[in-house]
Parts: structure tokens; C-alpha cells; sequence
């Protein structure tokens, strides 16, 4: 996950802060111009899904859960608290 987030940042995005949790992923990032969220998220959970598969040897299985959240970061002090985020 960590190389896949990394693959394309200062291309499609500005990767400010990340952190890859055992189930799940923090990501902090500011989408250039034409890259939605969306479209990022469906490449990153995409790519790493069938991999994640193939290492687990599962096929017809989703790696991933459909579903997302995202946080629109609003000031300073916001972004602060999201690049600090503590379990």
C-alpha cells in the first residue's frame, strides 16, 4: 500500500501525510487538476486489492469494502490534528 501511495504523488497528487493502519488507510492529500478523489481511490484500492489477492492466493473475493470516508480539511489547525492522527 505504502509503494502504491507513493507511486503517483507530485503526478496526480500532493501527498502530504500517510499512515498504512493494519485494516486501513490515513491518507492527507491534495488532488492535482482532472484527479478526483474518487478516481484516486478506485486506482489505489484497485491495484493494491488484486495484488493483496494474489499474495493471499483468493480469487472472487473484494480485498477492500466498497465504502470510504473522507474529511475536507478546512484550516491550519485541521491539518494539523490529520497529520497527527493517533490510534
Amino acid at each position: 500500500m505504502a509503494q502504491a501511495l507513493k507511486f503517483f504523488a507530485a503526478v496526480r497528487y500532493d501527498l502530504l501525510a500517510w499512515v498504512v493502519m493494519p485494516n486501513h488507510v490515513h491518507a492527507v492529500l491534495r488532488p492535482m487538476p482532472d484527479w478526483s478523489l474518487s478516481r484516486l481511490l478506485k486506482g489505489w484500492k484497485g491495484y493494491t486489492g488484486h495484488v493483496a489477492n494474489k499474495m493471499l492466493e483468493r480469487t472472487g473475493n473484494p480485498f477492500w469494502q466498497v465504502e470510504s470516508f473522507d474529511h475536507l480539511i478546512r484550516d491550519d489547525e485541521d491539518m494539523q490534528r490529520c497529520c497527527r492522527y493517533r490510534r
